[in-house]
């Protein structure tokens, strides 16, 4: 609540749960230890109280949760109803740090009420936040020990302050979690700066559950208690009261950034024409295509790769119509491959204009709901007529490897990441290969934009992917990327997300996390992305299950064209190449020689990519579906896209290419560079 208040909300009521019968329930949800006290509290903040018997138990124990009936969840879901009845309230408070079976079913009940969930401690170094708590003047004291270490007739009553050194110590012993988050103890609050009066104890007594002789279960039970009243202004606000107090801030976020070592901003005016253009144009004309083709690829493992699903102008359509076609058709194609949208676990959009993103976005979100795919949404050059470009990845077990699927869809507002309010996921595992949502600058705890330039922007955009990934895996860091996309706005800004990038690298190196970081980036060059940001990173990592080799560069110039091709293998129970060809051209041509220049630049990429799935024991079926990134203002879309299915059908003698997404950019990180090609 404290959290809540120094960020600008206001508390208008308390809401809570409590058992039929004594003090102690066997509940996965709720701390009930105390509950005859709860009445003080609303007393010592002159709040109304609103309070639920709990009568549901914990049906659904599973990662994830619907309204299920007679589930102690459903018990929080009326107990909110009513307080939304009775008073005009936007968000609720949620304390969970590190529980993803609590956090799940808050944000479930909060999103069918339209109310925020606010989870300020979520993923907080419990160390850190404990201090912070008692540097604050929360005095809340242990009511139940339940855990190894803990023991009730030393620890029963114990302060914060006097409990933090012993769990500290319990944490390196027995990895007990220093906030109590796994249970192993609960807290009460006597006094904090948001109380007007403070609670006293008058008379209690010790209630032992289980005598267990290596972790017994006590609890404290108040018999009586009484409230005192305290020396402060009741007149001052809340949020004056917490003003001066050293509490995790948003606005303290800058300082944060900084601490990785110093942002080397631009100063003052940026050249918004430097490096917009390329240096040379083979071909220059109106992008336009005449019909698109959707291409798809299946593998044995059960991934699904699919391109060139678009929302186009047909008959007057709305930006809406189009993308409720779109999204008709990508159904259309995925069940007859056998696939459905629950399959779908990422989606790459492109929209001809951040403007009609909304509308968008508003009809998108109406085919996802339970653990939707991540997402990357850029703003590119697509053909006239066309609002929207979806490429899909979609995987489903098919008999042969069992590969587990584990989604993180974090929609709570705290400190930690940005939430995904939106129908996206911040990141999905697929084995041993996690992919991640395109992130941007967005301060966490108020979901708005960091107001700096690209480094600060860049720096912050990693961070959110670094936490995403630690997450998701045990030990997960930058470290384990295997590709990272990074679209910046401006060409200029990319030696500032390269510089950002290597700071986070080698941050991770100092810290031991990894010798050997095998990862390969490209930086594109687009006219606009999300929320007007400068910068948007979006990687796919590996575990550390994973066995990889190192990067190998290799570079060919022929007939004035130059080849670079950087790839990483991994093997583990689903070999991969990871792949980035680039292709540039060293002098000017003119437009007579448009269609041999073209074919030369594709006949080079494709017969390099052919030459790394040879180096690897690979064949065209292992291909997963390449994004190709291709300048503007150099290539007409319908040529290059006819360019690449003739070249890929005569290279790989098959009668159709594989899932290849084709996705218009601006400029790249070489000047010289004209199209690149990744998996």
């Amino acid at each position: 609540m404290m959290q809540c208040v120094s960020h600008g909300h206001e508390i208008v009521a308390l809401a809570n749960l409590l058992p039929r019968d004594g003090d102690e329930l066997d509940s996965y949800m709720y701390q009930t230890v105390g509950h005859h006290a709860i009445g003080l509290y609303a007393d010592a903040m002159s709040l109304p109280l609103y309070r639920h018997i709990i009568s549901g138990s914990p049906i659904e124990q599973g990662s994830n949760y619907s309204e299920t009936c007679r589930d102690e969840v459903e018990d929080l879901y009326e107990l909110l109803k009513e307080v939304k009845r009775g008073t005009d309230i936007e968000a609720v408070s949620v304390g969970a740090i590190l529980s993803d079976y609590q956090r799940v079913r808050v944000e479930n009940v909060c999103l069918r009420l339209g109310l925020t969930p606010l989870a300020y401690l979520w993923r907080r170094d419990q160390r850190e936040l404990l201090d912070e708590m008692i540097q604050c003047h929360l005095q809340a004291i242990i009511v139940k020990v339940a855990a190894l270490g803990l023991n009730p007739k030393k620890h029963l009553g114990c302060s914060l302050a006097e409990m933090l050194p012993h769990m500290v110590h319990m944490q390196e012993k027995y990895g007990l979690n220093i906030c109590g988050e796994g249970g192993e103890y609960e807290t009460f609050t006597l006094d904090c700066p948001l109380f007007n009066k403070r609670i006293v104890i008058d008379n209690q007594e010790v209630v032992v559950h289980s005598d267990d002789a290596f972790a017994p279960v006590a609890f404290l039970h108040f018999k009586s208690m009484h409230l005192e009243k305290k020396d402060v202004d009741v007149a001052q606000g809340l949020a004056a009261r917490l003003q001066d107090l050293p509490m995790k801030r948003s606005k303290d976020l800058i300082a944060e950034l900084h601490t990785r070592g110093s942002l080397c901003e631009l100063q003052d005016v940026i050249n918004d024409s430097e490096g917009e253009r390329p240096d040379h144009c083979v071909y220059c004309t109106k992008n336009r295509r005449k019909d698109f083709r959707v291409c798809h690829h299946q593998n044995k493992s059960g991934y699904l790769w699919m391109s060139g699903i678009i929302g186009q102008d047909t008959d007057g359509a709305t930006v809406g119509e189009q993308t409720e076609a779109a999204m008709q058709s990508l159904k259309c194609e995925l069940e007859t491959l056998g696939y459905s949208t629950r399959d779908l676990f990422a989606i790459f959009l492109y929209v001809s204009s951040m403007a009609d993103f909304a509308l968008i976005n508003a009809v998108y979100r109406q085919h996802f709901a339970l653990n939707p795919p991540v997402r990357v949404c850029v703003q590119v050059s697509l053909p006239t007529g066309v609002a929207l470009q979806m490429d899909c990845i979609a995987h489903r077990n098919t008999g042969g490897v069992e590969l587990q699927r584990h989604t993180m869809h974090v929609q709570s507002v705290s400190h930690w990441a940005p939430a995904n309010i939106g129908p996206y996921s911040q990141a999905v595992k697929i084995g041993d290969t996690v992919y991640v949502a395109g992130q941007i600058a967005l301060c966490p705890a108020t979901m708005a934009m960091l107001e700096s330039g690209p480094a600060a922007q860049s720096r912050l955009a990693l961070r959110h992917v670094d936490r995403v990934l630690a997450a998701m895996t045990d030990g997960g860091s930058l470290c384990d990327i295997l590709l990272a996309i990074c679209y910046v706005t401006r060409r200029s800004h990319i030696a500032f997300a390269q510089q950002e990038w290597r700071v986070a690298l080698n941050a991770k190196k100092n810290e031991g996390e990894s010798e050997q970081c095998c990862h390969l980036v490209e930086y594109v060059v687009v006219p606009e992305l999300p929320r007007e940001a400068l910068v948007e990173w979006q990687v796919y990592a590996g575990t550390s299950a994973m066995h990889r080799q190192q990067v190998r560069v290799e570079r060919t110039a022929v007939d004035s064209v130059t080849v670079t091709s950087e790839v990483v293998e991994c093997h583990t129970e689903t070999p991969q190449l990871t792949f980035k060809v680039t292709v540039g051209h060293e002098t000017e041509a003119a437009d007579a020689m448009l269609t041999s220049v073209v074919e030369l630049l594709v006949h080079s990429a494709l017969e390099t990519v052919k030459n790394l799935l040879h180096q690897s024991g690979q064949t065209v079926d292992d291909l997963r579906g390449m994004r190709i990134f291709y300048l503007s203002e150099t290539f007409e879309h319908e040529n290059l896209h006819q360019a690449f299915e003739k070249s890929f059908k005569d290279k790989f003698a098959v009668k159709s290419m594989s899932s290849a997404a084709f996705i218009p950019v601006s400029g790249f990180s070489e000047s010289q560079c004209l199209l690149s090609v990744c998996q």
